[in-house]
Order: C-alpha cells, then sequence, then structure tokens
C-alpha cells in the first residue's frame, strides 16, 4: 500500500504491504484486506483491535454485511471505519491529520476487491482531542476529501476536464418499469426537474432555479439508448436499474433491455440485456451504420444500482459491486463517475447527488461538491454516524482531472424567467407529481419534431376521471416550463374564454396565445396577425389598426355563422403567425426555437376538433421545414372526447397517455414522499419500525385526497401533516438550509 502528496509534507509516507483474508479457496472467492500485524500497536486494546487482528474471512465480513443491510450493531460503523482506517492509512494518518490544506484523498485501486470497500467511511481523531473519533469526512477543519482516482488506458494520452454545452443535458435511463425496489431511483428524476443551485459559491444567500434539459427513457432497450446517446449527447447519464454478478462471480453487469422482435416506436416485446461497463462503453461509442451519426459516451454517468438477490448467499456477494463497474467506465473513457446503492431514497444520498448535480451546473468542483455534502450529512443529522448510507455514494475522477466541468457559456437571455411565466400565479401545489409516461411521451414528441417521419406529430393525453384536480393542465404548464429549455417557445391555448367554432376560429384563439407568449418573452403583442388578416379579408372588412381589437371581437361572432374558409388559407397563416413568433423571440434571445402549441381541454371543441385533427400532420401543424408539434389534453369519458380518441388511436401508445388518479402502491409512495419533502422538507426515515408508521400515514392520506393532486394542499391535509411531521418516522430534509449551516 503505497501513499505519494503533490504538497510537501513534514516526513514521507512509510510503504506498507497489507494481508488479505479469503472468502473461500475458488479462484473467485471475495477477499477482505487486514492491517500489517507489525502495526499493532496502533490498534491494541482498542474496540476494532479485533477484526485488525482477525485471521478469518468471516470475522470482518460479519460486521461489515451488518452495516451493509444497515442493521449494525451499535458501535458497528465506528469499529469497521477504524478498521479502514488502520488498513489503509496506518501510521501515514499522522501526517495527513498535520497537512495544512484540505486533504484530496484520491484512492486508486487495481483490485476489485478493494475497491468495492466503502474507504469513504474511515474514522480517525477529530480536530478537538477530548471528542470520540469520528468519520474523516466530518471534520469541520483539517478537512478531508476520500474519493477514488482511476488511471487511464495504457499509453492513453492525459486527459482534460469535460466540456460540456449549456445547459446541462441529462438522459435518465431506468432498466424496466418503475418498481417497489427501483422507485427510490426515480425519485432522483424528481428532485432534478426542481434542482436549484446556489448563486454564490460559498453557498450563501438564495438558491436559483437550474437549467437543465432532462430526457427520460423508460423500459430502455439498448438500441434506444444508443440512439437517444447520438442524438441527445448527454453531458450525464444517469442509470436506475437493477445489477447482478456475471458468471462465475466474474464482472459486475447492469441490467437493460434488449427488443426481441426488433425497434419501433410503438415497442415491442423485450427481455433482460445484462451488460458489463466494457461491454455498455463499447456500444455507446458504437456509431449508426445507417445514419453516420457517431457513438457517444457521455463525460459523466450516474449509476443508482439496486442489486436484487435470489438467495442470501448470492446477497453477501452483490451489494457492493456496483463500485467496479463504475470505476471500470471511468477507465474506458467517462471523466466522472457517481456510484451508488441501498436505499436511495434516503437523505443523506438524496443530498450527494443534488450536491453532485449543483456541482457540475456551476462549473465548482465535484470532488468540493462530495466533501460538502458528506461533512453536511454528519454534521446536520449526527445520528447517520451510524449509518452507511452517508458513505454509499462513491466519486470516480479519471487520473489528472480535477472534477470540474467547464460548461459552455449560457445565453444572455432569461430562459428559466421566461419559462416560469407560463406557469399561472397560484398554481398549487409547487411540487409537480411525476408522471413518467406523461414525461415519456413529451419526450418522444421533441425527438420527433428533429426528424418528423409518419404520423401525426401529436401528443393526445386523455383524461379518465371528470373530476377536476388531476392536474391536466398543469401538466401543460409544465410541458410548456420544460419546452423552453429544449427550445421550443410554447404557445398555450387555455380552457378559458371562448370554444372555437370553426377552424379560422382556432386560428384567433391561438393568435390570444401567441400574443400571451410573446408577453412572457417580454415581447409587445401584435395587432396585425396573419390569421386576423384572413378574418378580415373573409368578412370583407378592413377596420383601421386601432379599431382592430375591438373590431374582431364583434366579428367573431359572425364567422361562427358564415362558410369555413379554406383549410389550406388557414394553416398557412397559422404557419405565418408562428413564423413571425419565432423570428421575433430568435432577434431577442439570438437563440434558435421552434413553435409548440398545447391545447386545454380538446373535448369542448365540438365544432373545430375534427378538422383540428385532420390538418395535423406528420408535421404537425407546420411544414417539414418548420414542423408545430401539437400536445392537448381531453375528457375521454365525454361523447366528444370518444370520438377524439377514435382519430387518436392510431397514434402509438407512449403518446396517448392516460392520465389518472395516483393509485398504485409504487405511485402512491413516491407522490407522497414528494409533497412531504416538497412542501413540508421532511423525508421519511428507513428503519423498518419507522417504515410501518410511514406507511400508514400515506394510506391515510391517500385516503384524504384520493390520489387527485389539487387535493394535496386542502387545509385538512395540511393539518394533518403538521400533526404528524414532528413524529419519528420523518427527519428533516431542508438540504438548502443545512447546506448553508454545514457545507462550507
Amino acid at each position: 500500500m503505497r501513499l505519494a502528496s503533490d504538497v510537501p509534507l513534514a516526513a514521507p509516507f512509510s510503504d506498507r504491504f497489507i494481508g488479505v483474508l479469503h472468502e473461500n479457496t475458488l479462484p473467485t472467492a471475495q477477499v477482505l484486506p487486514v492491517p500489517p500485524a507489525a502495526e499493532s500497536a496502533l490498534w491494541a486494546g482498542k474496540p476494532h483491535a479485533a477484526i485488525c487482528a482477525a485471521t478469518e474471512y468471516d470475522d470482518i465480513d460479519a460486521v461489515y454485511r451488518r452495516i451493509l443491510d444497515d442493521n449494525p450493531k451499535s458501535g458497528d460503523v465506528a469499529l469497521f471505519g477504524e478498521f479502514l482506517t488502520a488498513v489503509l492509512l496506518g501510521p501515514n494518518l499522522d501526517l495527513l491529520q498535520n497537512s495544512p490544506t484540505t486533504v484530496d484523498l484520491r484512492l486508486v485501486f487495481e483490485d476489485p476487491g478493494l475497491q468495492r470497500l466503502p474507504w469513504e467511511m474511515m474514522y480517525g481523531p477529530q480536530v478537538v482531542v477530548s471528542r470520540p473519533n469520528a468519520p474523516l469526512c466530518a471534520r469541520p477543519t483539517g478537512r478531508f476529501a476520500i474519493n477514488r482516482e482511476v488511471p487511464l488506458r495504457d499509453a492513453e494520452p492525459a486527459r482534460s476536464e469535460p466540456y460540456v454545452d449549456f445547459p446541462l443535458r441529462v438522459l435518465f435511463v431506468a432498466e424496466s418499469k418503475i418498481d417497489t425496489v427501483l422507485r427510490p431511483g426515480a425519485e432522483f428524476l424528481g428532485l432534478l426537474r426542481h434542482l436549484k443551485i446556489p448563486a454564490n459559491p460559498q453557498l450563501r444567500g438564495d438558491f436559483v432555479s437550474a437549467q437543465i434539459k432532462l430526457r427520460f427513457l423508460p423500459e430502455a432497450d439498448i438500441e434506444r439508448l444508443q440512439q437517444e446517446c447520438r442524438e441527445f449527447r448527454p453531458s450525464v447519464l444517469h442509470f436506475i436499474c437493477h445489477g447482478r454478478l456475471g458468471p462465475a462471480g466474474s464482472a459486475s453487469m447492469i441490467v437493460l433491455r434488449k427488443r426481441a422482435d426488433g425497434a419501433g416506436e410503438a415497442g415491442g416485446r423485450s427481455e433482460p440485456f445484462p451488460v458489463t461497463a466494457d461491454e455498455l462503453a463499447d456500444l455507446l461509442e458504437e456509431d449508426d451504420p445507417t445514419t453516420q451519426l457517431p457513438g457517444w459516451l457521455p463525460p459523466v454517468i450516474v449509476l443508482n444500482a439496486c442489486y436484487s438477490a435470489t438467495s442470501a448467499e448470492e446477497t453477501a456477494s452483490i451489494e457492493d459491486v456496483h463500485l467496479p463497474f463504475a470505476a471500470r467506465l471511468v477507465h474506458r473513457g467517462v471523466a466522472i463517475a457517481l456510484g451508488m446503492a441501498g436505499e436511495v431514497a434516503d437523505p443523506a444520498c438524496q443530498l450527494f447527488t443534488l450536491r453532485f448535480y449543483q456541482a457540475l451546473l456551476t462549473g465548482t468542483s465535484v470532488v468540493d461538491a462530495a466533501s460538502q455534502a458528506r461533512r453536511t450529512v454528519l454534521t446536520a443529522w449526527p445520528a447517520y454516524q451510524e449509518s452507511i448510507e452517508w458513505a454509499r455514494p462513491v466519486l470516480f475522477i479519471a487520473k489528472g482531472l480535477q472534477g470540474c466541468i467547464q460548461l459552455s457559456p449560457g445565453p444572455t437571455f432569461d430562459l428559466v424567467t421566461a419559462a416560469e411565466r407560463f406557469r399561472k400565479d397560484g398554481t398549487v401545489p409547487a411540487m409537480m407529481c411525476d408522471r413518467y409516461d406523461m414525461m415519456v411521451a413529451y419526450d418522444r414528441l421533441v425527438s420527433l419534431t428533429a426528424k418528423p417521419g409518419a404520423g401525426k406529430l401529436l401528443v393526445a393525453v386523455s383524461v379518465e376521471d371528470s373530476d377536476t384536480g388531476l392536474g391536466k393542465t398543469r401538466l401543460l404548464e409544465e410541458f410548456a416550463v420544460r419546452s423552453i429549455l429544449d427550445m421550443f417557445v410554447p404557445c398555450i391555448v387555455r380552457k378559458e374564454g371562448e370554444v372555437p367554432r370553426s377552424f379560422l376560429d382556432f386560428a384567433l384563439v391561438l393568435t390570444d396565445a401567441i400574443n400571451q407568449t410573446r408577453r412572457n418573452f417580454g415581447l409587445p403583442p401584435l395587432v396585425e396577425t396573419e390569421s386576423r388578416l384572413l378574418a378580415f379579408y373573409s368578412l370583407n372588412v378592413n377596420p383601421a389598426a386601432e379599431q382592430r381589437d375591438r373590431t374582431m371581437m364583434r366579428l367573431r361572432n359572425i364567422l361562427k355563422e358564415m362558410a369555413p374558409v379554406e383549410p389550406a388559407l388557414v394553416l398557412k397563416a397559422i404557419q405565418d403567425d408562428c413564423a413571425r413568433l419565432i423570428s421575433d423571440i430568435e432577434a431577442k434571445t439570438k437563440l434558435t426555437h421552434r413553435t409548440l402549441i398545447l391545447i386545454d381541454e380538446f373535448h369542448r371543441w365540438d365544432s373545430v376538433y375534427p378538422e383540428v385533427l385532420e390538418n395535423i400532420s406528420f408535421a404537425g401543424l407546420g411544414e417539414d421545414t418548420c414542423p408545430i408539434p401539437v400536445i392537448m389534453n381531453y375528457l375521454s369519458g365525454t361523447s366528444d372526447g370518444q370520438n377524439i380518441w377514435q382519430k387518436v388511436k392510431s397514434l402509438p401508445m407512449e403518446r396517448r397517455p392516460s392520465l389518472r388518479r395516483f393509485e398504485s402502491e409504487v405511485e402512491i409512495s413516491m407522490v407522497y414522499r414528494q409533497l412531504l419533502l416538497s412542501q413540508w422538507s421532511l423525508a421519511p426515515k428507513l428503519s423498518p419500525k419507522a417504515g410501518t408508521t410511514v406507511n400508514a400515514i400515506f394510506k391515510a392520506l391517500q385516503e384524504k385526497t384520493r390520489g387527485v393532486p389539487l387535493r394535496f394542499i386542502a387545509l385538512d391535509v395540511e393539518a394533518f401533516i403538521e400533526g404528524v411531521r414532528f413524529s419519528d418516522a420523518f427527519t428533516n430534509a431542508d438540504y438548502e438550509t443545512a447546506l448553508r449551516d454545514f457545507g462550507v
């Protein structure tokens, strides 16, 4: 075991030879290290002496397994942390503790058996000698940052810090439908959609909304993943997946999907497709022979690996094998990898991941961010010192890198502020309950807009329940907000106001939506539009410019009674009005945009929906050179809704999702966790006793709300949560305040 320093120290490090204990005599047996017996004076008479002097693998593994299972005996975590320090640092700890600066300890392991251990939880003396030993990462002064460094490939030239486009592109990949095992990892997607970053590098002052372009790929077959990486070129690839060991204990694997009967937008039967890190890197780097698009291995990968087992023996072997997988990805070319396993719904893992993304978004060091996150968790929530949860996230960095990504300069125009204006004032609740099928539908529409093909460029959201409060309008607002970072200019045709009675009347209603969009982007509304000019021409009137708004209000009633205008003329007017909108906004933002039209309660348009749907083509309401995609919602239980359903049922299933109440076990768990976190800064504790109480509270919330989002902020729900928030089932999860108080 050798240590080296790039700063002068008072004395040279001691080179040391550690021992190993084998699980069994098989070539694939796991190993555990032990410190040199010659150093026994350092730990003789201390609680960890027994495992430091162990001669049997099981003597150490029994303690390690209890910690991994999050069921340690009192003192186990400190004991094992002291053991790890004795193995890795031994007498060199004194030299490190005397360093005048923060110790950036980069661990380099060639042996996967050593790579898998939680070295981040090493313990040592505190600065105040009278206090008991504590995690080195928790020290407020004389600080330690503990992360992993991965050697480069043979003959590989030095790597440079990754340079990525602004805004940060993140592709979330789920191996399968979100189940009870993957649910905690999926919750990160909800957190990131509302992520805020510190305006001040010292974590003082406000946290402001982040600018992230998110894509979500569920039930990801490997071909779709390859395609998305080539086309979207994400800066961060975030896996939410199961994992397993390879045959005969070989390289660890994550489980993706592979289509059994060919790829296609409508999907198809798929089967599990386990891949090693090398296989995954090879597949992502593979060029597309048809489109000639080059492969893309993202510079940053986050791995939420949920390992499942079928036997106690298998469980004992797999819970920590994701770490060699992440390390191998860095060896293959990834600049930074973050590996996690276990219950990632835990606040410790959530805060760590949020701080990691904040660092990426601000161009600051992920090494510093990891140190800040661990120190914050261990100081703000001291009980975590009796758990492994704070040490589960492990950061891997390629040799020679400092862990800072370089973001391209962002636009001078404030897209986030413009986006927020598309949410109506007073929209509640503040959180947005993640509807993963809706996110998939939106993402697929965005992808198709870039390369229109056959079928309508349309997403049609059916709403099966006529009760208000399911969030159909809020959903359109969230699509609009998100679309702005995807370089769209959204126009929301809201349910308020008169229902259009003709295709031309729809164009006039759309003009009002376009003018509201102009206001949201800081542009004055237009009085003269192509749709209005077409209406005046059709009625053979030509009012003065200053009278046209007032005249238009009167003439719309006349339009309802007259013969329909040629649809091609109306469609051309819509396209011209959208083109004018894009031109004016591009002049202001200095960016390239497209139009997105969103229609609320389309079923109310009984006189016009057939014509609108008929005119939505493979380019939406646009042309092949300038497509205009459309998203609409409608109540499917009405007669008009049934007619609409008949007209859109040819769309692929993923682009005609259904909006329902939250009712399944997974939905209930996710939605109330998000509600408590976003509205009350609370997170459920993870102990079995707390879990029973939390489940009972979620059941009571479900009875009160019936799974309807608008009910989440009802007074009786608020009173109920206020009554249980101080129970032993929850812990404070005000991450921003904790970072301000303890992170710096």
